[in-house]
């Protein structure tokens, strides 16, 4: 079987001799009117993320978004558009290595219904200038990619 899907960017850097446990997850990036700031989460370590996170058993990376956003935000979403997919090689701070393979989609939020679940995580709006300060380079790619789509 042919695949006609483009070469995912990967991004990071594969340690030889290490085991990665290949780990699904999906993100959304959500601008301003003006796509002049885009959402983020800050976390206890004071890393930027973008909401999302892992994709469960049985989800589709849509519903693992929606169900992300809603414990990470309160808010829920309209998904707009698909941005892609990208790779990146991660090692966590206890030694773990992971090659997380990440779902990115435009998406608009709409209302608060709830209370973040996710009491480490801190919504920051930042700057379209700052998107370097996102912790994953497969994150910024996507802020991005984003903009041009």
């Amino acid at each position: 079987m042919i695949s006609d899907e483009k070469k995912r960017p990967t991004f990071g850097v594969k340690l030889k001799g290490r085991h990665y446990q290949y780990k699904q997850s999906v993100y959304g990036v959500a601008y301003d009117q003006r796509q002049q700031t885009f959402l983020t989460v800050e976390t206890k370590w004071n890393n930027l993320l973008l909401p999302g996170g892992g994709i469960e058993r049985g989800e589709t990376p849509e519903q693992a978004l929606h169900r992300e956003l809603l414990e990470e935000t309160g808010f829920t979403i309209q998904i707009d558009a698909s941005i892609g997919r990208a790779e990146q090689y991660v090692v966590t701070p206890d030694g773990e290595t992971i090659l997380n393979d990440a779902f990115f989609f435009k998406m608009t939020l709409h209302e608060r219904i709830q209370t973040a679940v996710e009491e480490n995580h801190r919504l920051v709006w930042c700057s379209i200038h700052e998107v370097d300060d996102l912790f994953h380079a497969h994150q910024a790619w996507a802020v991005r990619e984003a903009i041009i789509r």
